[in-house]
C-alpha cells in the first residue's frame, strides 16, 4: 500500500479515532489502508502522545489482535466447514513468517466477509485495498485476516496448507452432515455456472475433483466428467463439470440445502437454474394419440438431423481434397 497525502481534515479524523474514540494504530491501518508507520507518523506530527499497544496473548505468544485461536480445530458446525472449503479455494496460509492466514475479496461480497470475520476474529476489522484508483478495470477488495500460529496448525491438520494449488487432498476428517457445506464453500470460491447449456463446473486438483466426482456418483447417480483445465500449462489442474439442468438441480440443491451462510451473488445465479421452467413449446407436448411427437413433427426432426449429417459429410470430404479443387469459381 503506498503512502498518500491526507487532507486536513483526513488526518483530523485519525487523530479523532485515536485519542477520542480509542482506537489502536493498527485498527486505524486497516480503516484507512495504510501502514502502521504511516497512521504514526501523522500522530507523532501532530504531537499526539502514544499509548503503548494492547496485546493479547495465547500459548506464549503475544498478538496484537485477539482471535478465537481454536476455532478450526474441529469441523463441527456449517459455518466451520463453509469456512475451511472457501480457504481451500481462496485463501492464504503463512506458515512461514508471521503465522496468518489471508482471506480477500472483491468489495461487493464485504458482508460475506464481514460474518466470516466475526466468527473467528475478536477486535480486528477488514482491511481495504484500493485497486480502482489505479485500475478503473479493477474492483476493490476487502481482506481478513487472522493471526494465530494454533489456526495456521489446524488448518495444516485438516490440509488447507501453504502453496496449496497444485497439492490440495480432500479432508479427511469431515463428517458426512457437514461435507455439503465444505463443498459449497469450495464452490463459492472456484465454482462457476453455465447457464446457455446448464452446467456447473469446479477448477482444483486431480484429487479434489475425483472426491467431489465419487460423492455426487454415489448420492445422486450423477455423472460428473474430469477435463484438463486450459489455463494450466503443467497440466496438474483439473475441471470438473456436470451438465444437463436436471443434474445441476440435483447438485445445487443439495449444497444449498439448509444453508445459513453463502456467497449471495452466487446463491442468485444458481437460483436460477434451481427454479429453471423451460419456455412453452406446443411443439414437444403429448398429442392425443400419446406420442410426444406427432408423425410431421418427427420428419421434420429426422429433416434437419439429415441435413446436420450431410454437412459434416462433405465438410469431411473437402478436408481431405487438395485447397484448389473446392475453391469458388470465379
Amino acid at each position: 500500500m503506498g503512502k498518500k497525502k491526507l487532507t486536513e481534515n483526513q488526518e483530523n479524523d485519525i487523530i479523532k479515532k485515536y485519542s477520542i474514540d480509542k482506537l489502536e494504530i493498527r485498527e486505524i491501518s486497516e480503516i484507512i489502508g495504510e501502514s502502521l508507520s504511516f497512521v504514526r507518523s501523522i500522530l507523532k506530527r501532530k504531537n499526539i502522545k502514544l499509548r503503548t499497544a494492547r496485546l493479547f496473548e495465547f500459548e506464549n505468544k503475544k498478538y496484537l489482535y485477539g482471535c478465537h485461536h481454536n476455532y478450526f480445530e474441529n469441523i463441527d458446525s456449517q459455518e466451520k466447514a463453509y469456512f475451511l472449503g472457501f480457504l481451500y479455494t481462496d485463501g492464504s496460509v503463512d506458515n512461514k513468517s508471521r503465522a496468518r492466514v489471508t482471506l480477500s475479496l472483491q468489495e461487493g461480497d464485504r458482508e460475506l466477509l464481514e460474518r466470516l470475520n466475526k466468527l473467528i476474529n475478536i477486535d480486528r476489522p477488514l482491511g481495504f485495498i484500493n485497486l480502482n484508483s489505479k485500475n478503473p478495470n479493477h474492483q476493490n477488495a476487502v481482506v481478513l485476516c487472522v493471526s494465530s500460529y494454533k489456526v495456521v496448525r489446524d488448518l495444516e491438520n485438516h490440509g488447507c496448507m501453504n502453496n496449496k494449488t497444485f497439492d490440495l487432498r480432500w479432508p479427511q476428517n469431515i463428517e458426512e452432515e457437514f461435507i455439503p457445506h465444505f463443498v459449497r464453500g469450495l464452490w463459492d470460491g472456484d465454482g462457476s455456472i453455465g447457464h446457455s447449456h446448464g452446467n456447473v463446473s469446479f477448477t482444483g486438483t486431480l484429487n479434489m475433483c475425483q472426491n467431489i466426482q465419487a460423492i455426487v456418483k454415489r448420492k445422486f447417480n450423477i455423472h460428473a466428467g474430469i477435463y484438463l483445465s486450459g489455463f494450466d500449462p503443467e497440466k496438474t489442474i483439473r475441471e470438473l463439470r456436470i451438465g444437463g439442468r436436471k443434474q445441476c438441480r440435483l447438485f445445487l440443491n443439495w449444497i444449498y440445502n439448509n444453508s445459513t451462510i453463502h456467497l449471495e451473488r452466487k446463491y442468485i445465479s444458481s437460483q436460477l437454474i434451481i427454479n429453471y421452467v423451460p419456455k412453452e413449446n406446443p411443439r414437444i407436448l403429448k398429442h392425443e394419440n400419446g406420442e410426444r411427437f406427432s408423425e410431421e413433427d418427427k420428419k421434420e426432426r429426422q429433416r434437419i438431423k439429415d441435413k446436420v449429417r450431410s454437412v459434416q459429410r462433405t465438410a469431411k470430404r473437402r478436408a481431405s481434397l487438395p485447397i484448389e479443387k473446392h475453391r469458388y469459381k470465379k
